[in-house]
C-alpha cells in the first residue's frame, strides 16, 4: 500500500514540470479512455500517440532526475 501512494506521488510530481497542458491532458485521459482524448482535442490516434510519447519521455526523464530507474524501483511486485 505504502508503494503504491509513493508510486502515485512519483507520477505526480513527474507530470508536474510538464510545460504542455496538453501533455497533462493527455496522459490523464490516455489513462482512461483513448476515444475522451481524440474527442476533446479533436485530434486522430496518430497524433495522441505523438503527444503521449512525448509526455511519457519528459515524465521518465524527471524520473531518472529522481533516482527512479524501473518500477521495480518502487513497487515491490
Amino acid at each position: 500500500m505504502a508503494a503504491h501512494e509513493e508510486l502515485g506521488k512519483a507520477l505526480a510530481s513527474a507530470m508536474a514540470p510538464l510545460a504542455v497542458q496538453a501533455d497533462c491532458s493527455v496522459v490523464s485521459l490516455e489513462l482512461r479512455h483513448d476515444a475522451e482524448i481524440r474527442a476533446q482535442f479533436g485530434i486522430n490516434e496518430s497524433r495522441v500517440s505523438q503527444i503521449h510519447k512525448r509526455a511519457l519521455e519528459r515524465m521518465a526523464a524527471v524520473l531518472r532526475s529522481a533516482g527512479i530507474t524501473s518500477s521495480s524501483s518502487i513497487l515491490p511486485w
